[in-house]
């Protein structure tokens, strides 16, 4: 098979239609490094993202539309000769009446599939891009949906969620630690992200310094392989208390203080 022939089979392929053996075969070709085949499926995966991401509509190069008729004109059956008299005017409309075969449907499904999907993934893209502009909005007007720390106002009985505003200290500025607070059952969901890999015998601590400056200790994490974590804590009473979170790595679960190898440090806003 020369790459001439793989063109038709680098449509399905972008669209994950392919018979997984051939998708196989077709994989190490491109694994091997051609370049024709390379430059067809970036062209091909580029025309199918553009119309998850756009809002305006978009046009796909006439090469990869005229494939893509080609494939349903001939699954369709559709008579040589009128397609060889150019395309149909409006005036002059043929309708197919015969029945497709159930090779033809599953042929033609699965663009259909897909663009179904595409529409459903551009009206999420849409939808979230609102969202953003609406916080904005809301936003500029003085209001946030960020937690004051310590505001009375934030301590009463609520529901829902609010994200606890953090001013990194110290540690690593690659590190990412968020934190959500569930309001109607005074839980914290703690993500944590860009991990170092920790010694077997040593425990990853996230500690509360609190305005006194005495230390809780709120939870023991694990680290996974990509370098995250995540615990769900259950607030204790005096939470509104805390000034700073550490995050350190610590000899012992049962210590008392934080340890000196501090990962991260931030003031609760």
């Amino acid at each position: 098979m020369n790459c001439e022939d793989r063109k038709d089979l680098l449509m399905d392929y972008a669209l994950g239609q392919l018979d997984p053996l051939v998708q196989t075969e077709l994989r190490n070709h491109l694994e091997e490094g051609c370049e024709a085949c390379g430059r067809e499926l970036a062209e091909v995966s580029d025309a199918w993202a553009s119309l998850a991401i756009s809002l305006d509509p978009v046009k796909v190069p006439p090469a990869i539309t005229e494939r893509l008729m080609a494939t349903i004109r001939s699954d369709k059956n559709l008579d040589a000769q009128d397609l060889s008299a150019g395309p149909l005017s409006k005036d002059h409309v043929v309708l197919d009446t015969s029945t497709p075969s159930p090779s033809a449907n599953s042929r033609v499904i699965p663009y259909v599939i897909a663009a179904t999907l595409l529409g459903a993934m551009a009206a999420v893209v849409s939808w979230k891009a609102l969202s953003g502009v609406l916080d904005i909005a809301e936003n500029s007007r003085g209001s946030t949906k960020q937690e004051m720390w310590g505001d009375l106002a934030h301590d009463q009985p609520s529901s829902g969620f609010r994200t606890v505003g953090l001013k990194q200290l110290a540690g690593s500025k690659d590190m990412m630690v968020s934190i959500v607070r569930n309001e109607s059952v005074n839980q914290w969901h703690v993500l944590v992200a860009g991990l170092p890999t920790t010694k077997p015998d040593s425990t990853l601590q996230l500690w509360a310094e609190l305005k006194t400056g005495d230390f809780l200790s709120l939870a023991t994490l694990l680290v996974g392989d990509s370098g995250t974590s995540s615990s769900l804590i259950d607030l204790p009473q005096g939470a509104a208390d805390y000034a700073e979170i550490w995050l350190t790595i610590d000899d012992f679960a049962s210590a008392e203080r934080p340890s000196e190898e501090v990962l991260f440090r931030a003031a609760l806003e």
